[in-house]
């Protein structure tokens, strides 16, 4: 795990559930299968705040994941959802200068210069000059 704040993941899942009777509710994360949930996730059970510090291996990662709410009358209720950990991948602004000529092709692979660590598609952005 790294040791700074910059892949922090934070969700207030409490936001999800309701008790009609006012009553105070207690939350559960598990996979969807009921299996206990990644050891880099935490989750609150008082105020159903999940927390994470995803690492890179974590990346390209779906997550099929139950949110539970319990009352203090043995009601509860599920949300099931997906959560998709991403890596955000590394940009650079390169200067390259490329001579053409007026009606002739010119092919230049740029993959050497930027990369993406779960191997997402990257979107290229070349502005006119």
């Amino acid at each position: 795990m790294k040791d700074d704040f910059a892949n922090l993941l934070e969700i207030d899942t409490s936001d999800w559930f309701t008790d009609d009777d006012g009553d105070t509710l207690t939350y559960k994360l598990t996979y969807s299968d009921g299996i206990e949930r990644p050891n880099w996730i935490g989750y609150d059970i008082n105020t159903g705040i999940l927390r994470g510090y995803p690492a890179l291996a974590d990346s390209s990662e779906l997550l099929n994941l139950r949110f539970t709410a319990y009352d203090t009358k043995d009601g509860s209720y599920s949300y099931y959802k997906t959560l998709l950990v991403n890596a955000e991948p590394i940009t650079r602004v390169i200067y390259k200068t490329l001579y053409m000529g007026v009606g002739r092709d010119y092919a230049h692979y740029l993959g050497n210069y930027i990369m993406d660590y779960d191997g997402d598609w990257l979107t290229w952005y070349l502005p006119r000059a």
